[in-house]
C-alpha cells in the first residue's frame, strides 16, 4: 500500500497526546517506563521507515530530467550533424526550464505543519530534490550534451550554467541546514512528542543549548529571518503540549488540589520556556562572542505570556477553593456538631468550577477572548468573597455552642498551620475565649459526676467496687488533665483573665478527684489482708441437705410369698430378712465447691490495682499470682462434684435404698473437703484424684446391676405379653400394643398352631344342608350357606388346640419367671457379695420387682381377655357347632 503521508502520521500522534494527563500516573514504575521508552523507539523507527520510503517515491517521479536520444560517443560527429545539434539544445533548454520550475517551486514551498520538526522535514525534502536533479546533470549523457553545446557555442549555455549554479547553492544550503537541524531533532521529538511536562521542563536548557551552538556554526541559521521563524514553531508546540496537558474544561472534576498541582505545572512549561531563553541570552550577551538574540518578544512571548496568565487565574481560582475546603473540614463539623450545614457549605464552594465551566462555550487561551475570560474572574472572586462572608458568621454561630473544648482548640493550633483565606483564619484564632470557657464548663460537668456517683460509680467490665472507686476517679481527672496538657503546650491561650480562671478550676476538681483516689485506696489497705486470711482458710466444699430416699418396710407375709414362689427353700432366710429390715429415714446431701466469693473480688481488686499503678501487700500479691491455680482446682472440683450429683440424680428410689453403703460411703470420701481442706491447702487435687477414682468404681457398679434390671424388665415384658387363647402362631403384635389396645379382627385370623403343627384357618363357616347344619361363633349365629371355602375348626377341635396352646404359654411363663430369681441373686453378689437370695440390703429390689411382676400378670390376664372378647363379638367365626332339628327339639352337637 501507498506509505502514510507525514501530515497523517503527525495527526495521528497529535491525537495520541490529546490524553488527559490524570490518566498517566506521576509514579511510573520501571517496568512501565522501560515499555514506554520501547514505544517511543519503535514509532522513530516508523517515522524514519515512512521517510524512507516517501525520498524514494521523490527519486522515482520527482526531478527526472529528460535525456537525449542519439549517440553521444563521437562528439565531433555529432557536432556535424545539423538535427542531432537541434535535438540536444532542445533538451538543454528543457533541463534549464526543469531546473526554473523546480527552484521556483521549492522556493515557494512551505513547511507541511508549525512545528520545528517541519521544519527539518522541510529542509530534507529540498536537499533531496535538489541533490536527485545534480545527480543527474552528473550523469555522462549530460556532460557530452554540454561539451557539444559548448563546441557549438549554443546561448542556451549561458542560462543553463546560471540555473544549475543556483541549484548547486541550494542544494548546499539545504544540506547545511539539514546537517545543523539533524542536532536539534532530538530536542524537538521530546517538545513534541515527549511524555509530560516534567519532561518538557527538563528539555529545554540543553535545546537552548543546541540553539546557540546552531546560532553560532551554522551559515544560514545565524539571523533573524531564519531563527525567529524557529523559535516561533518551538513557541506553538509548547503551547499545543500545554492546551492537551490542561485538556480545559475537563481538568476541572479533579478535586481542587490536583486541579492547582496541574495548572501549576503548565504555568511552569511555559514560564521555563521563557525563562530559559532569556538565560541563554544573557549568557550569549555575557560572552560578547557571539551575535546577540535580538528577537522579537512579542512574536515569540507573547501568547504563551498570556496562556500563563490564564493558569495564573485559574491557580488563584483552585487556590480559593482548596482554601476554603481546608476551613470546611473534620474539625469544624466535630467542633460545630452541625455536619449537614458544612456539606451545605462545600457544595458552594464546588460552585466554583460551574463558574469556570462556562468559559468552556469559547478558547480561554485566545487572546480575542480575554474580556470574556475577565468577567468569568470577576464572578469567581465575587463567588468566593461571598463565601468567606458565610462562612465567617457561621463560624460566629458555632463557636457560642461548642462540644469540646479539645477538638476547638485542635481546630485552632491547625489553622496556625493550614493555609486558608486570611479573613477566615484571623476570625478563627480570635476564638480562643469560647475556648476556654467551654473548658470551664466541662471541668463543673466533671465535677458534678464525681458529686453524683461518688458512692455509686458507673459499672465497668471486670471492676471491684474499690478499684471502681479509683479507676472513676482517675479517668474524670484525666478526662481534664489531657485537656489541660494541650492548653500548657500553647502559652498563648491561657494568657489573659480567663486562662487564668480555667486554670483555677481545674486545679480545684484535680485536688478533689486525687484526694477521692487516696481514700479509696487506703481504705482497701486496711481491710485487704485480713479478708484474705478470712476468705483462704473457709472448706473448698459445703453440703446442702436434701431427701433422697426412704426405705417403706415390706410386710414379712409378702416377702415370704414372693421368696416362696422364686424358690421355696428360701422362705426362711426371707422371713428373717423381714424381720430385720427396718425403714430408716436418711438425709442425703449435695455438695458445692465453695470459692467464696469475697476471695474473687480480693483477686480481681489486686490485679486491678496493680494495673492501676498502686503497690499491694505481699500477701495480695502471691494471691493474685495464684489466680489460675485456682480456677484449675474450682473447674475440676465442680466437674467431679458435678458428674456425682448427676449419677445420684438417675437413681430411682429402690437403687438409693440398694446403694445406701456405697452412697454414704462416698459421702465420707467428700468429708475432707468438708472439714480439713481450705484453700491453702496443697492436696486438693490429690483429693479431687481420689475421689474420681472411687466415684467411677460406683458408677461401674451401678452400670452392671441395670444390665441386669434390663434382663429382669425384658423378661417381665415377655410375661405381660403372653398369648393364653390364641391356637396358632404367636402374635405379631408387640406386647405392648396388646396392653393398649385390643387385638384386631384381622389379627384374630391369624392361624393357630398347636404342638407346631398348623391345625386350620380361614374365615369360612360350615354349611349346614337340608336344614341340619349350622355355625356356631361370636353371637351364635346361623348360616344357610358357607361363608368361604376355608375349613373352620369345629367346636371340640378349637377348645382342645387352645387348652394346648395355653399349657404351652403357661410353661414358657413359668420358665421365664423362674428365670428372675438368679438375676436378682446376681444383683446381690454385686452388691452386697453375698448370693444369699435374702439379704435385708435387697428388701426394697424385691418389693420393686414383685410389684412388676404382679402388675404384668394382670394386663397379661386383662390384654388376653379382651382379645376374647373382641374374637366373640367379631363377624369372622372362631369354630362351627352342629345343629339338629328334629321337629321342635334342637340337638347341638359337641353338646353344651
Amino acid at each position: 500500500g501507498k506509505p502514510r503521508p507525514p501530515t497523517a502520521q503527525r495527526q495521528l500522534e497529535r491525537k495520541r497526546l490529546r490524553m488527559p494527563e490524570e490518566d498517566v500516573p506521576e509514579d511510573v514504575p520501571d517496568e512501565e517506563a522501560e515499555a514506554q521508552g520501547h514505544s517511543q523507539l519503535m514509532m522513530s523507527v516508523k517515522r524514519f521507515s515512512d521517510c524512507i520510503v516517501q525520498t524514494k517515491t521523490q527519486v522515482m517521479n520527482a526531478g527526472k530530467l529528460e535525456m537525449p536520444v542519439d549517440n553521444l560517443d563521437d562528439v565531433d560527429k555529432v557536432c556535424e550533424s545539423a538535427e542531432a545539434c537541434a535535438r540536444l539544445e532542445q533538451v538543454a533548454e528543457t533541463w534549464d526550464q526543469s531546473i526554473y520550475e523546480c527552484l521556483d517551486m521549492q522556493a515557494k514551498k512551505a513547511p507541511a505543519g508549525d512545528g520545528p520538526l517541519e521544519e527539518i522535514e522541510h529542509w530534507r525534502e529540498k536537499a533531496s530534490v535538489f541533490s536527485t536533479i545534480l545527480e543527474q546533470l552528473k550523469s555522462p549523457l549530460v556532460k557530452r550534451t554540454i561539451e557539444v553545446l559548448r563546441k557549438l557555442d549554443s546561448p542556451l549555455l549561458t542560462s543553463f550554467d546560471f540555473r544549475r549554479n543556483d541549484l548547486g547553492k541550494q542544494q548546499v544550503e539545504a544540506k547545511d541546514n539539514v546537517r545543523f537541524l539533524s542536532t536539534l531533532e532530538l530536542h524537538f521529538k521530546e517538545v513534541t512528542y515527549g511524555g509530560d511536562l516534567k519532561n518538557l521542563i527538563d528539555t529545554f536548557p540543553p535545546m537552548m543549548k543546541a540553539l546557540r551552538m546552531v546560532w553560532v556554526i551554522s551559515r544560514h541559521y545565524n539571523s533573524d529571518e531564519r531563527m525567529v521563524p524557529l523559535f516561533e514553531r518551538i513557541a506553538n508546540v509548547i503551547r499545543r503540549r500545554v492546551r492537551v496537558s490542561l485538556d480545559f474544561p475537563n481538568v476541572l472534576q479533579k478535586s481542587s488540589a490536583a486541579i492547582r498541582g496541574t495548572v501549576e505545572l503548565a504555568r511552569s512549561a511555559l514560564q521555563a520556556w521563557k525563562t530559559s531563553y532569556l538565560d541563554m541570552r544573557t549568557k550569549i550577551e555575557e560572552a560578547g562572542t557571539d551575535a546577540r538574540w535580538e528577537f522579537d518578544r512579542k512574536t515569540l512571548f507573547e501568547e504563551s505570556d498570556y496562556m500563563s496568565d490564564i493558569c495564573t487565574d485559574m491557580i488563584e481560582a483552585a487556590e480559593c477553593m482548596q482554601d476554603l475546603e481546608n476551613i470546611l473540614g473534620p474539625e469544624l463539623k466535630t467542633v460545630t456538631g452541625n455536619p449537614k450545614s458544612v456539606e451545605e457549605s462545600l457544595l458552594k464552594v464546588r460552585g466554583i468550577k460551574d463558574i469556570l465551566k462556562v468559559a468552556d462555550a469559547f478558547d480561554i487561551f485566545e487572546m480575542t477572548r480575554n474580556k470574556q475570560w475577565t468577567e468569568v474572574m470577576e464572578k469567581v472572586r465575587k463567588h468566593v468573597a461571598g463565601m468567606e462572608t458565610s462562612i465567617n458568621e457561621f463560624i460566629d454561630i458555632s463557636f457560642l455552642n461548642l462540644r469540646s473544648s479539645e477538638t476547638a482548640f485542635d481546630m485552632l493550633v491547625n489553622f496556625k498551620h493550614v493555609k486558608t483565606r486570611q479573613s477566615i483564619s484571623d476570625r478563627v484564632l480570635a476564638k480562643k475565649e469560647a475556648v476556654l470557657n467551654q473548658f470551664i464548663k466541662e471541668v463543673n460537668a466533671v465535677q458534678a459526676l464525681h458529686t453524683e456517683y461518688l458512692d455509686t460509680p458507673p459499672m465497668m467490665k471486670n471492676m471491684t467496687p474499690s478499684a471502681l472507686r479509683i479507676k472513676w476517679s482517675q479517668d474524670l481527672f484525666f478526662a481534664i488533665k489531657h485537656v489541660m496538657l494541650r492548653f500548657q503546650s500553647d502559652k498563648e491561650i491561657l494568657e489573659g483573665a480567663t486562662g487564668q480562671l480555667a486554670m483555677e478550676k481545674y486545679k480545684d476538681v484535680a485536688r478533689k478527684l486525687k484526694v477521692e483516689e487516696t481514700m479509696a485506696y487506703e481504705q482497701w489497705l486496711r481491710g485487704v489482708e485480713g479478708a484474705l486470711t478470712e476468705t483462704l482458710k473457709q472448706p473448698v466444699l459445703v453440703a446442702t441437705k436434701a431427701l433422697i430416699g426412704k426405705m417403706n418396710p415390706i410386710e414379712p407375709s409378702t416377702m415370704e410369698r414372693s421368696a416362696s414362689a422364686i424358690d421355696p427353700t428360701r422362705s426362711a432366710s426371707w422371713r428373717a430378712a423381714s424381720a430385720t429390715q427396718d425403714s430408716p429415714r436418711r438425709e442425703y446431701f449435695h455438695y458445692v465447691v465453695n470459692f467464696p466469693t469475697e476471695l474473687r473480688m480480693l483477686v480481681l481488686e489486686t490485679k486491678s490495682l496493680e494495673e492501676l499503678g498502686f503497690s499491694v501487700p505481699e500477701l495480695a500479691r502471691n494471691v493474685s499470682l495464684q489466680e489460675t491455680r485456682f480456677i484449675s482446682l474450682v473447674d475440676s472440683l465442680d466437674l467431679v462434684m458435678g458428674r456425682c450429683s448427676d449419677l445420684m440424680k438417675t437413681l430411682c428410689p429402690h437403687e438409693k435404698e440398694l446403694f445406701d453403703t456405697y452412697i454414704w460411703d462416698l459421702n465420707a470420701k467428700i468429708g475432707p473437703g468438708i472439714r480439713v481442706l481450705n484453700w491453702n491447702s496443697l492436696g486438693i487435687g490429690d483429693f479431687v484424684t481420689r475421689f474420681e477414682r472411687h466415684l467411677g468404681k460406683f458408677k461401674t457398679l451401678v452400670d452392671r446391676v441395670r444390665k441386669n434390671a434390663h434382663e429382669i424388665q425384658s423378661r417381665v415384658s415377655t410375661m405381660e405379653g403372653a398369648d393364653l387363647f390364641h391356637t396358632s402362631a404367636p402374635q405379631q403384635q408387640k406386647p405392648q400394643q396388646q396392653a393398649k389396645t385390643p387385638r384386631s379382627t384381622k389379627a384374630a385370623a391369624a392361624a393357630a398352631t398347636s404342638d407346631g403343627k398348623d391345625v386350620g384357618k380361614g374365615d369360612a363357616k360350615a354349611a349346614v344342608k337340608d336344614g341340619a347344619a349350622a355355625t356356631g361363633g361370636g353371637g351364635m349365629k346361623l348360616s344357610a350357606k358357607p361363608v368361604t371355602d376355608e375349613k373352620i375348626p369345629d367346636a371340640k377341635e378349637y377348645f382342645d388346640l387352645a387348652s394346648k396352646a395355653r399349657r404351652r404359654a403357661v410353661r414358657i411363663l413359668v420358665h421365664q419367671y423362674r428365670a428372675i430369681g438368679p438375676l436378682l441373686t446376681k444383683i446381690e453378689s454385686l452388691v452386697v457379695r453375698t448370693n444369699t437370695g435374702c439379704a435385708p440390703v435387697m428388701a426394697s429390689v424385691y418389693k420393686h420387682w414383685e410389684q412388676c411382676i404382679y402388675r404384668g400378670l394382670c394386663n397379661m390376664v386383662i390384654n388376653n381377655l379382651k382379645w376374647l372378647y373382641s374374637q366373640l363379638v367379631a363377624d369372622k367365626p372362631l369354630f362351627t357347632v352342629g345343629v339338629t332339628l328334629a321337629g321342635s327339639d334342637t340337638a347341638l352337637q359337641p353338646p353344651v
